[in-house]
């Protein structure tokens, strides 16, 4: 019994001086910042304050000029929400309540393809019956 309780109180002093000996070696750069991971200067990059600062107004008027409405109102009902169902789309973008959800897909892919021309990091997806809102990274059109 002597011995066990000997060994164990060996095995708990290697490992205070592993930690000892970690704590002295550890390399500054594997500290985490107390920024949270970024640089202090580095611009805030989270994808729902980025959403905040695109005009869905004005992303909407130019959705109407070239004639697309029904992308045009989806961006507006979408402008405070990151997501919504079917049927809040189909009752408030498309004003009927019977639209297929064939139709609100059709609309989420013309929407898409509409902000892509007009250079949008705005983004739309759909899945498991509800639409979501997201940013496309770079907002470039391609060369």
């Amino acid at each position: 019994m002597y011995c066990y309780i000997l060994s164990v109180q060996q095995h708990l002093q290697q490992i205070r001086e592993a930690r000892l000996l970690i704590d002295e070696t550890w390399p500054e750069a594997m500290t985490p910042p107390e920024t949270n991971g970024r640089a202090p200067e580095a611009p805030d990059d989270r994808p729902e304050l980025a959403a905040a600062a695109v005009d869905h107004t004005d992303l909407a008027d130019k959705l109407r000029q070239d004639r697309k409405n029904y992308p045009a109102a989806l961006v507006e009902f979408m402008a405070n929400r990151q997501s919504a169902k079917f049927d809040d789309i189909k009752r408030h973008v498309h004003g009927d309540d019977d639209v297929s959800d064939e139709a609100v897909r059709k609309n989420v892919y013309k929407t898409r393809q509409a902000l892509i021309e007009l250079n949008s990091p705005l983004d739309f997806s759909t899945s498991g019956g509800y639409v979501f809102k997201a940013l496309r990274y770079p907002s470039v059109t391609p060369r």
